[in-house]
């Protein structure tokens, strides 16, 4: 059973990197310029490295996440962690929609691009929740 969540996991990790990235493809051979907004404030265009690089440092925290939760805290682990993951998709979103320096069509690429790292992330997660398979038996 732990060998299966962790597989499990590892492609949901490498699902979370794999849908950005597609969409950020989509979006360049669709001819958007897909920018984002540095910590400068500057609007610069992102690459598939940065794509790849933020889908699998999202996706490792995440999993690491949870695993330290359901050590340390079993009882309230998935709930917690989904709670987490709800916060961090919410900042993202809120983050991506203020910015006035993206037009409305690279707003929209970048809030397609973090909803679907969630739905690729999230779910896979949540159903290998050790507390979840507990609390079948």
């Amino acid at each position: 059973m732990k060998s299966r969540r962790r597989l499990i996991r590892a492609l949901a990790v490498l699902a979370c990197v794999a849908a950005p990235l597609l969409v950020w493809a989509v979006a360049e051979l669709a001819g958007v310029e897909v920018l984002t907004v540095r910590g400068s404030g500057e609007a610069v265009p992102l690459e598939a490295l940065d794509v790849i690089t933020v889908s699998m440092v999202s996706g490792v925290l995440g999993w690491t996440t949870l695993a330290a939760l359901e050590r340390f805290l079993p009882r309230g682990a998935l709930a917690l962690w989904l709670a987490g993951a709800a916060v961090a998709l919410g900042v993202v979103l809120v983050r991506t929609l203020l910015r006035a320096e993206l037009s409305a069509t690279q707003t929209t690429v970048l809030t397609i691009r973090a909803v679907v790292l969630a739905l690729a992330l999230v779910p896979p997660l949540a159903w290998t929740s050790v507390r979840r398979h507990e609390e079948e038996r």
